[in-house]
């Protein structure tokens, strides 16, 4: 669950890019390894949501005026 909260925070924030994320270069191989399947995950996760016709920094909640809108 906290995964994709942390993937939307970053999804909402339309100035953030993910090839200017940096390298952490953390000794933890562990570790390492999850950053990297997040920096994976975030262009995967942000391309399904633009592909469903949702804007960055769209509502957290949807309603009959933001949907409509959102059809348009």
């Amino acid at each position: 669950m906290w995964l994709r909260t942390e993937l939307e925070y970053f999804f909402n924030h339309d100035t953030w890019t993910v090839s200017e994320i940096p390298d952490p270069k953390d000794p933890d191989i562990e570790r390492y390894k999850m950053v990297a399947a997040i920096t994976y995950l975030l262009p995967a996760s942000s391309n399904k949501l633009i592909s469903m016709g949702l804007p960055r920094n769209a509502p957290a909640f949807i309603t009959d005026d933001v949907e409509a809108e959102l059809k348009s």
